[in-house]
């Protein structure tokens, strides 16, 4: 791809053109390098000189009185008609994911009511215990309750206070040397 030397960035040298290159490339010596002279700018005093004028043409052409017109001569476009978007069908495959998820819901729905069953049955039967062995007994205290029931030590003195308030056991003591002893 070779350009044609006679063209520089599309334009056409003349042979005056060539001749002043030639003179002033042969005055510069090889060792020297010399820089292209830059034009200096002055800094304008006013910015207002840095902003163009708008030319006629370039001005956007408004004419108020024909937008008037065409504005009230230009009938209302008639509102549509909003009809439901129609519902696509399903496939089959989304139909079997919805049952899945469905029947998914459900058993574990289930699952929580058999699990909160099981924990009343297992409360109801550790309060038994308790009552059991303060009648056996004759009084209980917290840490027995703890080795008996198999819980710890908050939840033994949630089962003591359940059944101080159903008038089961009765509480003596307000700190550690508190026991319960069954109502008779």
């Amino acid at each position: 791809m070779e350009e044609d030397k006679n063209t520089i960035e599309n334009k056409p040298i003349l042979e005056e053109d060539k001749q002043k290159i030639i003179e002033e490339t042969e005055e510069i010596p090889k060792n020297e390098v010399v820089a292209p002279k830059a034009k200096i700018l002055e800094r304008p005093e006013n910015i207002e000189e840095l902003k163009t004028e708008e030319t006629e043409s370039e001005k956007p052409k408004t004419d108020i009185p024909s937008i008037l017109e065409k504005a009230i001569n230009t009938p209302e476009p008639e509102p549509k008609e909003t009809n439901p978007a129609p519902q696509k069908e399903q496939t089959p495959i989304e139909k079997t994911e919805k049952k899945t998820i469905k029947t998914f819901l459900e058993s574990l729905k289930d699952l929580r009511q058999k699990a909160n069953l099981k924990r009343t049955e297992k409360k109801e039967q550790n309060l038994k215990k308790i009552i059991l062995f303060a009648q056996k007994h004759g009084q209980i205290v917290n840490n027995q309750v703890e080795r008996i029931t198999g819980v710890g030590d908050s939840r033994a003195t949630e089962y003591l206070n359940i059944l101080c308030k159903k008038n089961q056991l009765i509480r003596f003591g307000k700190t550690k040397d508190t026991y319960y002893k069954p109502k008779t």
